[in-house]
């Protein structure tokens, strides 16, 4: 695997599970506007940095 990579990798599945905790409503209020808003950025960024690993030549050293 690339070096470093699981620990990020962590860091962005602990930041997908910190998000999921701001779903609580007793907690936090919000629009369902807000929270399309929120998702279409996030969806944005998230294709974002799919193209960019799809457009890099794969060193071939990358598995699950």
């Amino acid at each position: 695997g690339i070096e470093g990579f699981d620990d990020k990798f962590q860091k962005i599945e602990e930041a997908i599970d910190n998000l999921e905790n701001l779903s609580d409503r007793y907690s936090y209020t919000y629009t369902d506007k807000q929270v399309d808003k929120m998702f279409d950025y996030l969806e944005k960024r998230l294709q974002t940095a799919k193209d960019r690993f799809k457009n890099k030549k794969s060193s071939g050293g990358f598995e699950w």
